[in-house]
């Protein structure tokens, strides 16, 4: 049995407030961001006052992009916690239980893989990761898939001795991933599942076959009662979400942003940084031994099959990539005590060149933002400066000096192996991340949100303003419309009726006026956008 030394408990703890900071740092303390986060509100919104979690709405439409569970995890904690924070904050904590979910399962699957250590070790790399910094603090309902893969992966890990148990949490983690983001999830588990014992005669045994049973089982409920019921309810519903969200978006429809094949390899030498140097040279190194030991075997099958399937796709974004830093951490969690002094220490002024230069950046913008000295900056980042300003906020400044210093000494009592050169990476990418809440927070939060222009645009619709047609009006845009003004636009597009409507609300790229609707005449009232952002405006008419 291992016994931890007295130095292992130093770095756990460590790494256990680095991982607390991280799960809630950014979580709370802003609106809802263009474009994922405010439009996932959107449809928590709907459901906190009575909408209908079968068939989820936006604005009053039918939405059918994705299944439920992450906006029902959220619709329960803004009731839980919405009379404390505000609603959109409250339902951000459903990220940070997500998260917990992830990484307690990346947890368990290093230990069960490596050792009691590597467990640990798994976890610094996923949140290190350069990726999922900003994705993973937000809204939206990739974490929850995140948080499925992971436990799902843990399942995998279980079921070679543990069939029963291992199958339940496969089957458990399946369900997630299929009820956060449909059949994309379970798709790439599915395939994984096929492969391990094509490629290798350890997952050849009646146990592993005994724990995918239990795995389908087990996901039973998870992929069939929601579907059965969308079913039930609208067939046609069934077919937009089935054929037109999951099938024709792989194959390459209308919807959603148009993929490449070499997106994913273009974006992972900095997307999986740390993981990826160390799980590639922790796979070379072990080249003889790959298909023999379910250490190396699973991650590796899992990254290459699941990188695959995604190149596959005819859509991709770079947030799609985020399950690929689950096995790259388990990978690379294998190799991080492996590591020679002199790689160790390349690391560690690694890390402190990105996250010095990176922090003085942080420094430089805030103090832009708080003079309004734009002089010999570039001319797209002075038209941002320039936009936008804030006061100082002493308290703010005190607590990011703070945090320079926490970081400056964890780099000063850093040792020389790879251990002390992973935490000095994550110390880092934490105090990076503290500094840009501290200090460009309310810069940010201005320039992603649209309380500002809402608010402008509440001089003149309200609640009482009548029926107000909209045309061209996106999905965050009519999310957040709703959120803050208090009513659902009517979109031209879809409403025969809307073209009655005296208010009329256009979303154009600033260039093209509307004017009429329906072959009414309508008089230009107001125009207004989101600070500095010259691609989307809106204009308001009054319409007779």
């Amino acid at each position: 049995m291992y016994i931890p030394e007295r130095s292992d408990y130093r770095w756990r703890w460590l790494t256990l407030l680095l991982a607390v900071i991280w799960l809630f740092a950014g979580i709370t303390g802003h609106q809802p961001w263009k474009p994922d986060e405010a439009y996932s509100f959107g449809l928590i919104l709907e459901l906190l006052q009575g909408g209908d979690w079968v068939v989820p709405h936006l604005a009053g439409e039918p939405f059918l992009e994705k299944p439920p569970l992450y906006y029902l995890t959220a619709a329960l904690f803004a009731r839980l916690f919405g009379h404390w924070l505000p609603l959109h904050d409250a339902a951000r904590l459903a990220t940070s239980f997500y998260l917990m979910v992830a990484l307690a399962a990346l947890w368990g699957a290093g230990r069960r893989l490596w050792g009691e250590r590597q467990g640990f070790y798994a976890v610094l790399f996923a949140i290190g990761a350069l990726g999922g910094l900003i994705r993973l603090h937000q809204g939206i309902t990739d974490v929850a898939l995140f948080a499925g893969m992971a436990v799902a992966l843990y399942g995998f890990v279980l079921s070679l001795e543990q069939p029963l148990g291992g199958g339940l949490l496969l089957g458990m983690g399946a369900g997630m991933a299929f009820l956060s983001k449909g059949l994309l999830g379970p798709g790439m588990l599915a395939v994984l599942a096929l492969v391990l014992p094509l490629v290798s005669g350890v997952w050849r045994t009646p146990a592993y076959g005994k724990a995918l049973l239990t795995a389908l089982l087990a996901a039973s409920p998870w992929l069939l009662i929601w579907p059965l019921l969308l079913y039930q309810r609208s067939p046609e519903l069934f077919h937009i979400w089935f054929w037109d969200n999951n099938i024709g978006r792989f194959l390459g429809n209308r919807l959603g942003p148009k993929g490449s094949p070499t997106l994913y390899l273009r974006i992972l030498p900095w997307y999986g940084l740390p993981a990826w140097p160390i799980a590639l040279w922790m796979a070379w190194r072990n080249r003889d031994s790959l298909l023999r030991r379910p250490a190396l075997t699973l991650p590796l099958i899992a990254f290459f099959s699941w990188l695959l399937i995604l190149s596959a796709s005819a859509q991709g974004r770079e947030l799609y990539a985020l399950p690929l830093l689950l096995p790259l951490s388990l990978l690379a969690a294998g190799g991080l005590e492996q590591l020679s002094q002199s790689a160790a220490r390349l690391w560690r002024w690694s890390a402190l060149v990105l996250f010095g230069l990176s922090a003085l950046g942080i420094v430089y913008l805030w103090l832009i933002s708080v003079t309004g000295w734009t002089q010999g900056l570039p001319h797209g980042l002075g038209r941002y400066a320039t936009a936008i300003s804030q006061p100082v906020r002493l308290w703010a400044v005190v607590a990011a000096l703070t945090v320079l210093v926490g970081w400056l000494w964890l780099l000063m009592r850093a040792g020389r192996g790879g251990v002390d050169a992973l935490l000095s990476w994550v110390g880092g990418l934490v105090a990076v991340w503290l500094l840009t809440i501290l200090l460009l927070l309310p810069v940010i939060d201005r320039i992603k949100g649209y309380d500002q222009v809402i608010g402008e645009m509440s001089r003149w619709l309200n609640p009482q303003a009548g029926c107000v047609a909209a045309s061209h009006l996106g999905e965050p845009q009519r999310a957040m419309i709703h959120y803050y003004l208090g009513f659902r636009v009517r979109r031209l597009e879809v409403d025969s009726q809307a073209a009655s409507c005296p208010w009329l609300l256009v979303q154009t790229d600033g260039k093209e006026p509307a004017g009429r609707a329906g072959g009414r005449s309508c008089s230009f009232i107001w125009s207004g956008s989101r600070p500095s952002d010259r691609k989307e405006r809106f204009e308001l008419y009054r319409c007779r």
